[in-house]
Formats: structure tokens, C-alpha cells, sequence
């Protein structure tokens, strides 16, 4: 590992980081699916692109769930569930457990489960952009990046 890399993480608690290593797990899976299904035509880019693009969205909106802060002891960013972490994460599971109900209100037929899979790939991307975003804005703060 890069030493630059190695000095950074440091200072990011390791759930934090397992979390997002876990997610770009996922992430890369979904892309595999769903670079398969636009070869076999099961959907067009545009369709994809927009199904995306509303995953990444609802992603970094889901991000939120954990409050991330700055542990001053441990010299560490840390993330926390706060009241409304919470209702975030309610939200989160409703919309986990309901996806192919609203997505199949705007989309019907074999489309509808890659579509489903498009915006959970999305939603995976955004929770790791605003973890990623979280962690940076609170490590330039403390001075540890520029």
C-alpha cells in the first residue's frame, strides 16, 4: 500500500473503511450484471445511465446514516448513528424491501430487474462517494489533508 495511502487510513476508523471496501465489493458485481445485461439488450444505456444515476443519488442521501466525526483521542474519523441517521436508515430498508414495487411503477416487463439492479448498483456507489466525501471534508479540517 502506497505510503500516502497507508497514512490516511489511519485516521479513518476501520468500520468505516470495511464498510466501504464491502460496497465496492458489491458495486463491482452489479457492474458485472449489468454490463451483461447491455450486451444482451436486456436494457438501453439510457435506461441504465437514469437507473444509475437515481441509485447514486438515493446512495449518497443513505450515506447519511452514520453521523461521521472527529475523534479527537483516537485521532481517528468515526461514524455514529444519530436520530437522524435513523430515520435515514428506516427510509433505507423500506425502500431495500419495496425497490421492485416502485421501480415497477415506472418500469414493466424483463426490464424491471435490472433496472432493480442498476439502482442498487447506484445506491452502492453513492454510499461510497459519501462516505468518501464525509471522510475528506472532515480530514481537510483537521489539517491532515490539503
Amino acid at each position: 500500500m502506497p505510503k500516502r495511502k497507508k497514512k490516511l487510513t489511519q485516521h479513518v476508523d476501520k468500520k468505516i473503511l470495511m464498510r466501504a471496501r464491502i460496497f465496492g465489493i458489491i458495486s463491482i458485481v452489479f457492474v458485472c450484471i449489468l454490463v451483461f445485461d447491455l450486451f444482451k439488450e436486456t436494457i438501453s444505456f439510457a435506461a441504465l445511465f437514469i437507473a444509475v444515476a437515481v441509485g447514486i443519488g438515493v446512495g449518497i442521501v443513505a450515506s447519511r446514516m452514520y453521523h461521521l466525526s472527529w475523534d479527537h483521542d483516537g485521532k481517528k474519523v468515526v461514524g455514529r448513528l444519530d436520530s437522524l441517521g435513523i430515520v435515514v436508515l428506516v427510509l433505507y430498508i423500506a425502500f431495500a424491501i419495496f425497490r421492485q414495487r416502485i421501480v415497477g411503477i415506472f418500469i414493466h416487463g424483463p426490464m424491471l430487474g435490472t433496472v432493480t439492479v442498476a439502482v442498487m448498483g447506484g445506491l452502492f456507489v453513492g454510499q461510497i462517494l459519501g462516505i468518501r466525501n464525509g471522510v475528506k471534508g472532515i480530514l481537510k479540517a483537521e489539517g491532515i489533508i490539503k
